[in-house]
């Protein structure tokens, strides 16, 4: 089911569906969590999926590098910068290791906001996490170098 496709309706369904779960002897894991917030972002309802991070963790559910992912996807596409380092910070300090899918999307968000150079400093940590870059990001920056006349 893509969740991003949704409209708002249904991922008010979904959210309904989690709070009949969580009732319930049917109690929800980090996939599920994971698919709404990640749905949540998508559809630019990030104070509802900031929510949901916090109220899912409040319940011992800890979040992986998807859930991780998928808010700060969410916060950058709203250029929310200090979030996005407090994402990153907890991440690493809950022992979680942004992937390359993570740094794609800070590099992407950075040089769409006319960050480039934040973005090629993200590449050379990648490089000290042993975190290897790939054509997204490359094409990334490379896009966002061109972009700021660089």
């Amino acid at each position: 089911m893509e969740l991003w496709s949704t409209d708002c309706v249904k991922l008010g369904m979904l959210i309904k569906l989690l709070k009949d779960m969580e009732k319930g002897n049917c109690k929800p894991n980090i996939v599920i969590y994971s698919a709404i917030i990640d749905g949540l972002c998508k559809d630019k309802q990030i104070l509802k999926a900031q929510n949901l991070f916090e109220e899912m963790i409040s319940k011992g559910v800890a979040p992986d590098v998807f859930t991780y992912s998928s808010i700060i996807r969410g916060v950058c596409s709203l250029g929310m910068w200090e979030d996005v380092e407090s994402y990153v910070n907890k991440m690493v300090n809950s022992g979680v290791s942004p992937d390359v899918v993570t740094f794609n999307i800070m590099i992407d968000a950075l040089c769409k906001d006319g960050k480039a150079e934040k973005a090629q400093t993200l590449l050379e940590l990648m490089s000290t996490r042993s975190v290897r870059p790939n054509v997204v990001t490359y094409s990334s920056l490379i896009d966002g170098l061109c972009k700021s006349g660089q």
